[in-house]
């Protein structure tokens, strides 16, 4: 890729956030879901290691044979969980997915341990493949009062390269973001790293907005935007790459080059230096602050309680057609793949069928579509509220 072209000059883009809001309603939501400290060979809420037949415990302290539990990233409590069952992590490895299949992003609950046979995952089961796509939907969802949030991810972890997706966005709707984010934590900012993309095309389909955070220090003043001289992001698929580097990052739109940041000049460690995950999301607003409504052209039609039947029943979607993923030369994960198993003695190992937990909050999943919701809503990190299931952007 070449990456010597002027660049097309960027606007900041200001962002206000206020937490106040966000913190009230999920202390709420999530007083269930907060995950229990680590005890050494014990599953916290089980108050024993998990056994064979139910083998992975959680990041909610559970019992689990849901295969995506066994990765590091989502939690996997070694000391807790039967041993040897946690998987170590995966990294960066060169591939390209064109989205044929649907074992390519399977929901979290089939995801079957490989990140080679699928890279990526469906973290809240609103996503689907479809015509060579990943097709994330954002649908109103009765019991939060407003859209459940669609994110996939990630099954490996990348350092530097370059990280490629085309992305069209079809029908956005009014106070929703969309993202295509490379990220430390699969659940809070105020944890490493993150390089995005984000667009607001109900406010403005011809503008793609571009930020970074390094260590857990969120600042929106780095947010800068580019608009498209023609061609906008929702009638026509675009490519967005970010290319991570030790000494720069650089978001590249359709081979151009929009905006470079260098480490100089960044204080040096205040610049990202870990590993992330790949997501693609879409998050509705409406848990969120004000002024974060306002940011995302909120709030949206599905707020509070005076919805009506026709906005419930819209259905609001983003495309992802293909992502490729380029290591830089000396950070290709050579190793074999790491794959999450169950133990030969709990059944077919590795199987792609869905798993379950025992003893867990069947409100549970609900409750972290609320927490990702508002994450992306950028209020993640909030003490005591950070780690939610599967999440996010």
């Amino acid at each position: 890729m070449s990456l010597n072209l002027p660049p097309v000059p960027p606007r900041t883009t200001p962002r206000i956030a206020s937490l106040t809001t966000v913190v009230l309603v999920l202390a709420l939501l999530l007083a269930t879901t907060v995950p229990s400290p680590a005890l050494a060979g014990k599953c916290p809420k089980m108050n024993k290691q998990c056994p064979a037949n139910v083998p992975f415990c959680n990041k909610y302290g559970y019992c689990s044979t849901t295969l995506a539990d066994g990765m590091p990233q989502e939690g996997c409590n070694a000391g807790g969980s039967y041993p040897g069952v946690c998987a170590d992590r995966n990294g960066c490895k060169n591939f390209k997915v064109d989205f044929d299949s649907p074992s390519q992003c399977p929901p979290r609950s089939s995801f079957g341990g490989n990140p080679d046979a699928q890279p990526f995952y469906d973290q809240f089961a609103n996503a689907e493949v479809k015509d060579s796509n990943v097709v994330l939907h954002m649908k109103y969802n009765n019991q939060l009062k407003s859209g459940m949030i669609s994110k996939i991810a990630s099954a490996r972890y990348f350092k530097y390269g370059n990280f490629s997706a085309r992305i069209r966005i079809p029908n956005p709707g009014k106070g929703f973001a969309y993202s295509f984010i490379w990220k430390t934590s699969v659940d809070r900012d105020d944890v490493g790293d993150e390089i995005d993309f984000e667009w607001i095309p109900y406010k403005n389909r011809h503008e793609v907005q571009t930020n970074w955070f390094a260590g857990g220090l969120i600042d929106y003043t780095k947010g800068i935007s580019w608009v498209f001289p023609d061609n906008a992001t929702t009638t026509d698929y675009h490519v967005y790459t970010i290319v991570y580097e030790p000494e720069r990052i650089v978001w590249v739109v359709d081979d151009i080059p929009i905006r470079t940041v260098k480490k100089t000049g960044n204080n040096g460690t205040d610049f990202p230096s870990s590993e992330g995950m790949l997501f693609a999301s879409i998050w509705d607003s409406c848990l969120s602050a004000p002024g974060t409504q306002a940011w995302a052209g909120g709030p949206s039609e599905w707020c509070g309680e005076n919805a009506t039947s026709q906005a419930k029943g819209q259905d609001f979607t983003m495309l992802v057609d293909w992502v490729q993923v380029q290591c830089m030369n000396g950070y290709v994960d050579t190793a074999d793949t790491r794959v999450v198993k169950r133990p030969l003695s709990s059944g077919p190992s590795g199987s792609s069928s869905g798993g379950s937990s025992i003893g867990i909050d069947p409100s549970i999943n609900l409750n972290a579509a609320a927490r990702a919701s508002a994450h992306w809503a950028w209020a993640a990190g909030v003490a005591g509220l950070a780690a939610v299931a599967g999440l996010a952007l």
